[in-house]
């Protein structure tokens, strides 16, 4: 089985900054969340994390107004059943 799981978080990123009418930097979300600045840049530029840490994903989705109880929207996992490949 083959298992990807890329990040989107640049959708909700690019999401508020239009909401709020104003660029968002990242030393800012790493501030407001503190979350490392490293992590916000490897999940900005679509790299997964190599560990799901509950201490960031939770931090950014509460700051990018993710409901509790829905899905991480940035997270997006994808399998192939084929060992094939």
């Amino acid at each position: 089985m083959v298992v990807v799981i890329r990040s989107e978080l640049i959708k909700l990123w690019n999401a508020k900054q239009e909401k709020e009418g104003k660029l968002i930097k990242v030393s800012d979300v790493a501030e407001a969340t503190d979350v490392d600045r490293r992590s916000i840049t490897r999940l900005l530029k679509g790299d997964p994390p190599k560990q799901f840490q509950s201490k960031v994903i939770g931090p950014l989705c509460e700051y990018f107004d993710v409901p509790h109880g829905e899905p991480v929207p940035f997270l997006i996992v994808c399998y192939n059943g084929n060992d094939d490949e």
